[in-house]
């Protein structure tokens, strides 16, 4: 994994900022090689290691940026809510809170994990969501779709069932075309 990190930092940037496959792999690495680290240290962990991982995840952090906007705001325009790009944030918050809390700082690690929370549960449907879904279910929108329409709308309720329906209606039409 280390060697695959180390080939990502000879991309020519240019590259490296069309996709999100050397951000989602470096996470991956990082996430990979530094836990492998921490628990091989379990009771110690030089200050080096801690440093080395925060600067990969800073890398991995401005890549993201770089493709989806400081604020997310790329990722938001979308159609479809990103949510499965914007869980890849919930590690990234993750890994950095687990780093600061190992460093001490504990007031920046409850920061990080507690984004981290938040936005895991924007992206999940919660017992307090059923009714939402239910709603949906009550318009023939399937369960799996009304969940994912659910996730892709933020969970407004009228726009996942907008989104439901035309998906659906798209699909219709699409299998009526080759048949």
């Amino acid at each position: 994994l280390e060697e695959a990190e180390a080939a990502f930092a000879l991309l020519s940037p240019r590259f490296a900022s069309l996709g999100d496959n050397v951000a989602l792999c470096s996470l991956e690495c990082v996430w990979v090689v530094t836990l492998q680290q921490l628990l091989a240290r379990s009771s110690t962990v030089e200050a080096a290691t801690l440093d080395q991982a925060t600067r990969r995840l800073e890398r991995v952090a401005a890549l993201l940026r770089g493709l989806h906007g400081a604020s997310l705001e790329r990722l938001a325009a979308r159609d479809d809510g990103a949510w499965r790009e914007r869980a890849v944030y919930v590690r990234l918050h993750l890994l950095q809170g687990a780093l600061r809390l190992y460093r001490g700082e504990a007031h920046d690690a409850r920061s990080d994990l507690a984004r981290a929370e938040s936005l895991r549960q924007e992206l999940s449907i919660c017992p307090h969501d059923q009714p939402k879904i239910a709603s949906l279910l009550e318009l023939g929108v399937p369960l799996r779709s009304a969940r994912a329409a659910l996730l892709a709308t933020g969970k407004d309720v009228t726009r996942a069932a907008e989104f439901a329906l035309t998906r659906h209606a798209a699909e219709v039409a699409e299998f009526a075309l080759t048949r």
